[in-house]
């Protein structure tokens, strides 16, 4: 069976990101859907550390067999490109790879580092929106080829529309505002143990 593979920098994990992972792997039928949380330059404004987004992931997934949670990212040094990802985990699982991605940042694939090697070695799972015009992946077919664009249109899972991002979130934390329902409660009280997303002045 195939694994999902969830990457992002989950800054922080939300109910966006479980909603996702849960519909693809279903509808999919993966035998798990493995979170990569990414590497975050550490001059990045306002973001928590590694150790923290991997704790917040791991308390919003633990009560779903269905999930895991890799180092993969954090553990290496310098980029993490997704091929370079993909082929560790690769040889780490010995199992077929689907890489989760959601339906509005597939037509950019032709600019990630070694995208022609990436398509060859894993498949891709597509999150979309109601409403998505699966004839736009059409024109992934001019660099991919028509026969992986139809494999793409297969892959593709509609997605229950939720208006909600991670950046939203952190700004809620920094003005004091409620985030229940946004953030699974243990996440929330982790953020809030260790005073994650606050303003410098508030500190």
């Amino acid at each position: 069976m195939t694994i999902g593979i969830l990457g992002g920098t989950f800054d922080p994990i939300h109910i966006g990101h479980l909603i996702l992972a849960q519909e693809i792997g279903q509808k999919l039928c993966f035998s798990k859907i493995l979170f990569i949380p990414a590497k975050i330059p550490p001059h990045k404004q306002n973001s928590a550390a590694d150790f923290h987004r991997y704790e917040m992931v791991k308390l919003a997934i633990q009560d779903n067999p269905f999930f895991d949670i890799s180092r993969v990212e954090l553990d290496r040094s310098g980029i993490s490109y997704t091929i370079d990802t993909i082929q560790i985990l690769q040889t780490q699982l010995q199992e077929p790879l689907a890489f989760i991605i959601g339906a509005d940042n597939i037509l950019d694939l032709p600019n990630w580092y070694q995208w022609q090697k990436l398509v060859q070695i894993c498949e891709f799972a597509i999150g979309s929106r109601p409403g998505f015009d699966l004839s736009t992946l059409d024109r992934l077919g001019t660099f991919i080829g028509q026969s992986k664009a139809e494999k793409f249109k297969q892959n593709c899972v509609e997605i229950p529309s939720i208006f909600i991002s991670s950046s939203q979130i952190r700004e809620k934390y920094s003005r004091g505002e409620s985030v229940r329902y946004l953030v699974p409660d243990l996440v929330d009280s982790y953020i809030c143990k260790n005073k994650l997303y606050l303003k410098s002045e508030a500190l």
